[in-house]
């Protein structure tokens, strides 16, 4: 049957099958936890959800009905439920044989003083279903455990890699986990954030196997309009940790800070490396120029992006980043690290700045020569802001569907030619 688009952010796990699935019966689980940290880009809200989420998945662990290798995210549109109901039961998307249903749920807001993180933590006790056809299979969404398919109802199936989790399964040089390889061998088609993560995984997938790049979008609806823009300003937005290189963002802004009084720093976010952070500030005297802000919402980031001249994040292991392309949009030049994911949105001197990997040196460089010479880079800035505001969510949308056309005409294909 035909229904309404249907269009939402959603996480998905890529699952090997979950072995042979018991005759059916009730499974009880009691005390399961699953908690997720608080951050500048997670509201409590958003925390609390997640962290049901992974409460529910450990409640299906541990009734042995399912397998979790990795999370990913992604987006779909889909007019024709049919047609989905009609190819799923073969593809091998995902596999959790059985339903849960939670009979008792606690939440907490946990602070843990050794990551200086604020968490949110959900106990549950459930019952959990197992299915003894495996071919009933269901999804993981961000809200939850719910079929992947009705009779007559939506499809909210998706299919697509995350970046740290790929940076941790798929090593260069490293041979990735057997069972790892066997989901990226078996489903029947893979999206990734970048092209840096695609590389990462297809090579295990064999030749005529269906994996495709999907980029983040950003939600032009929240970035603000008509904010005025403080000249020689920067903006980092991440969790204060190491790979985020904000220790190098600041040592480069502490070299121009004397040359150029007006210029400011503020940086946005919490983490392991805020004590460390405040110090050296307040060791190279820059309190008056640089702001820790701690967590912000979400619109109030976007609002600072909109008000600054540069956003800097030299980090490494970045899958994508859609900070990067949120402060695109909102008109900053962007500086991100080579050879990461944004490379796939960033082109060096075109419409962004690309450098090395916690490069202080190249990040003052950058700094300099716009703070010096800023008129010479409105066209790059103009440039970055078009191209970050094509890739909406209503883009990544109809891609992530075309994937999903393709995965299901390869799939009638296969399977005619085997005579089913």
């Amino acid at each position: 049957m035909r229904i309404n688009r249907l269009l939402g952010v959603i996480a998905i796990l890529l699952l090997i099958s979950a072995g042979s699935l018991c005759a059916q019966d009730i499974v009880k689980v009691k005390g399961v936890q699953g908690r997720w940290q608080v951050s500048e880009e997670i509201t409590l809200k958003q925390a609390e959800e997640r962290a049901f989420m992974e409460a529910k998945k450990a409640a299906l662990q541990k009734a042995g009905v399912m397998e979790n290798v990795w999370s990913v995210f992604g987006q779909i549109t889909q007019n024709d439920g049919q047609e989905f109901h009609e190819a799923y039961s073969q593809m091998s998307v995902l596999a959790i044989g059985g339903m849960i249903n939670v009979t008792h749920k606690k939440i907490e807001e946990i602070w843990d003083t050794d990551t200086r993180s604020l968490y949110k933590v959900v106990t549950i006790d459930a019952t959990v279903q197992k299915n003894a056809k495996p071919d009933n299979a269901y999804a993981l969404e961000v809200k939850g455990v719910e079929p992947l398919y009705k009779e007559g109802d939506a499809f909210t199936c998706r299919l697509t890699v995350h970046g740290t989790d790929v940076f941790h399964y798929f090593i260069p040089g490293q041979t990735p986990w057997k069972r790892n390889i066997e989901t990226a061998q078996n489903v029947d088609a893979l999206m990734a954030v970048s092209s840096l993560l695609l590389s990462r995984v297809a090579p295990y997938r064999g030749e005529g196997k269906i994996s495709r790049v999907v980029q983040n979008g950003v939600d032009l609806s929240l970035v603000p309009e008509n904010e005025a823009r403080r000249p020689r300003s920067v903006i980092s937005v991440g969790t204060l940790k190491a790979r985020k290189c904000m220790d190098k963002t600041l040592e480069a802004f502490a070299r121009l800070a004397d040359e150029y009084e007006d210029a400011t720093l503020t940086i946005v976010g919490i983490g392991e490396m805020e004590a460390q952070l405040k110090a050296r500030i307040a060791e190279l005297r820059l309190q008056e120029s640089v702001t820790l802000t701690g967590g912000l919402p979400h619109e109030e980031v976007l609002r600072r992006m909109a008000q600054s001249d540069l956003f800097v994040l030299p980090s490494w292991g970045e899958g994508y980043g859609i900070v990067y392309i949120e402060a695109m949009a909102a008109g900053c030049i962007a500086v991100g690290a080579e050879n990461e994911g944004i490379a796939d949105t960033i082109t060096d001197g075109e419409n962004g700045f690309l450098v090395p990997a916690a490069d202080t040196d190249a990040v003052e460089a950058v700094m300099r020569a716009v703070f010096a010479h800023p008129e010479a880079y409105e066209a790059l800035r103009a440039r970055g802001t078009r191209d970050a505001r094509r890739l909406t969510w209503a883009h990544n949308a109809e891609i992530t569907a075309g994937v999903y056309r393709e995965a299901i005409e390869h799939w009638r294909k296969e399977h005619a030619q085997a005579g089913h």
